[in-house]
């Protein structure tokens, strides 16, 4: 009788375990062996960048005192409540501090916590950048792409606090993975993907969710493969439908809250999240309504804040409302950069690739160039807390 030692599971197993981690390092067959091991070690060395001493990281006081109220309360959870006792709302949506709540309420209150999602948001947001551009030009492209990601100053600042913006860029890199992906098939499914993805960005940022739409509509509408425009219109309006209903789903659910059962909603004159998303902080930034707000509790750190002459906004810092607000004074040194370099970008994608597609349809590499010109610049530049 043959006896099988016992070693022999526990030898299978770790060599099994060493092929899966081969196999992770190792590039799909569509793609050069170097491809996925020079991926990895960008997103690692970006993981270590974006996570390096988070134990002490400067986060913004406001949102962090919400995150740790929405961590205590299932309530305070749902409606994004800045105090404990869940009388007043934050002045945005709360998208992207409900991953930072159920972050605190898993690992407990510690500044590490707080910053751990968008640590992880910033390095995922590499590897989709990586296989969005790969997708339409290759793998060094793709690579090139996120490296200069990896090591903006901007997005290593934003994986390394607690603002909404990490998340926002995540979701709308994934939609235009969808997109990149829709152009190429011509799949209704993957246009209908990047709109749950843009909605889903929009809990996270609002309104400047949406100012990446013209830019995936135009280059589904000029390069996608179906055959008619009418056919490409409808899938457009498909994904647009989409987009709304998605982004308009929270806010609706809360509308149909009772107020008396609810936090009040910090921003409104009138306890509608809608005023507070489209008013205060939408058009009420181009014509200085959101400044002052009649009628709605002040958020007692925000009091204190401007008291102390430590709240930073465009009021405190002297900048006018209105369109050129964000090339003006420090916004302008935080983003305005990105402006003149979306311009460059388009401009050198879109000619060339006009020129050899023909008169009556554009590449979808170069309409994807000159789409992610105005959508680089729209979703990253700063939006003033």
């Amino acid at each position: 009788m043959a006896v099988i030692p016992e070693t022999a599971p526990a030898h299978a197993s770790g060599a099994f375990g060493w092929r899966r981690f081969l196999t992770v390092w190792r590039s799909p067959a569509d793609q050069p062996s170097w491809a996925r091991p020079a991926l990895l070690a960008i997103a690692a060395v970006a993981a270590v960048a974006y996570g390096w001493g988070m134990a002490g990281a400067s986060v913004e006081p406001f949102y962090g005192a919400a995150a740790r109220s929405m961590s205590e309360s299932w309530h305070d959870f749902f409606f994004g409540a800045f105090d404990p006792a869940g009388t007043v709302t934050v002045d945005k949506l709360p998208g992207a501090l409900w991953l930072q709540a159920l972050s605190l309420r898993v690992f407990g209150f510690h500044i590490w916590a707080l910053v751990l999602p968008q640590v992880v948001e910033g390095v995922l947001t590499i590897l989709v950048l990586y296989r969005a551009v790969r997708r339409l030009a290759g793998p060094v492209a793709g690579l090139t792409a996120a490296a200069v990601l990896a090591v903006t100053p901007i997005t290593v600042l934003l994986s390394r606090g607690n603002v909404s913006d990490s998340l926002l860029i995540l979701l709308l890199v994934l939609a235009a993975d969808a997109t990149s992906a829709a152009l190429l098939t011509g799949s209704l499914r993957q246009l209908l993907l990047a709109g749950v993805w843009v909605g889903l960005a929009f809990q996270a940022k609002m309104i400047q969710a949406w100012l990446v739409l013209p830019a995936l509509a135009a280059a589904y509408l000029l390069a996608a493969p179906a055959a008619r425009l009418r056919t490409r219109c409808a899938h457009v309006a498909l994904a647009g439908l989409v987009t709304a209903v998605v982004s308009l789903s929270w806010m609706t659910a809360v509308s149909l809250v009772p107020s008396q059962d609810r936090p009040y909603v910090d921003g409104s004159r009138d306890d509608s999240v809608y005023t507070q998303v489209f008013d205060y902080n939408g058009l009420g930034r181009l014509t200085g309504n959101w400044v002052t707000v009649a009628g709605a509790p002040p958020s007692p750190l925000l009091v204190a804040a401007r008291e102390s002459g430590q709240l930073l906004t465009a009021e405190t810092m002297g900048i006018k409302p209105g369109w050129h607000r964000l090339l003006a004074g420090p916004f302008a040194a935080d983003g305005g950069w990105l402006l003149p370099a979306a311009f460059v970008g388009a401009a050198g994608c879109s000619f060339p690739g006009a020129a050899r597609a023909g008169a009556t349809r554009c590449a979808p590499r170069s309409c994807c160039g000159a789409a992610g010109g105005w959508s680089s610049w729209s979703s990253s530049a700063p939006a003033p807390t």
